[in-house]
């Protein structure tokens, strides 16, 4: 998601930011400002476009975005009941003076997609349990955070190493 402003001024809306919290994908859109009457939605599918459901994303008073642009936040709570082989796939509409910009990730569609961290022979992890976390070669702390180990993200500061040495002050 790279929502730069040559993008913007392209395409006229682009998805700046998104996440997936729990079961609720949030995030946030930037729109060019053609007029005062505007509208964002969110089209998503749970079905790879068998149906799909339009979301309509609220203006987010942005002091700080100018009077270029304007800035839309969504808010989706996911069903429950999405099949394993199925994703979850989600494209924005700006509509302005009657016509309709779309970001569809050029073409590709933004995709949500289920995996599973799975353990393996040959990274040398056992798949122990630990604390009700599993040890997959990865340490959660209790704030959520990932902390660097067995290099799975070895760019990410790590402190794995000095846990056990006594307390820092």
């Amino acid at each position: 998601m790279n929502c730069t402003r040559q993008r913007l001024e392209n395409d006229h809306v682009c998805l700046e930011n998104c996440m997936l919290k729990e079961k609720t994908l949030v995030g946030t859109v930037k729109v060019k400002n053609l007029a005062f009457e505007k509208s964002v939605k969110l089209r998503v599918t749970f079905n790879t476009w068998k149906s799909f459901i339009d979301h309509q994303c609220q203006y987010v008073n942005d002091i700080y975005t100018g009077s270029d642009r304007d800035t839309f936040s969504f808010e989706i709570d996911l069903p429950h009941n999405i099949p394993p082989h199925e994703r979850i796939e989600f494209a924005l509409c700006y509509t302005s003076n009657g016509k309709d910009f779309w970001d569809s990730n050029q073409g590709q569609n933004y995709k949500v997609i289920r995996s599973v961290l799975k353990t393996s022979p040959e990274n040398g992890v056992n798949g122990s349990h630990v604390n009700g976390f599993s040890d997959v070669g990865i340490h959660f702390d209790p704030y959520g955070s990932p902390r660097c180990s067995y290099g799975i993200f070895p760019e990410w500061p790590c402190y794995e190493g000095f846990e056990k040495i006594g307390p820092y002050y």
